[in-house]
């Protein structure tokens, strides 16, 4: 059995240092703008939050921009 390259689950593989900056930035907006979106949406009322402040939305987006980008 030949030994090829295994891409782990959680690495990351940047081809270059622009890329890793720029995924990076990338990580660091979406950690941010979900620290913000939990603490905006915690002190409206529960039914008064914005949804897309919600952690799913955002995780959503984050795989969309991040993936998109790593294309």
């Amino acid at each position: 059995m030949a030994k090829g390259r295994e891409k782990r689950f959680f690495s990351y593989n940047h081809m270059n240092a622009k890329h890793k900056k720029i995924d990076s930035t990338i990580r660091i907006v979406f950690l941010v703008s979900m620290i913000l979106g939990l603490f905006i949406n915690v002190k409206r009322d529960p039914l008064e939050g914005f949804w897309f402040l919600e952690t799913w939305f955002l995780m959503i987006i984050f795989i969309v921009v991040s993936e998109t980008f790593r294309a």
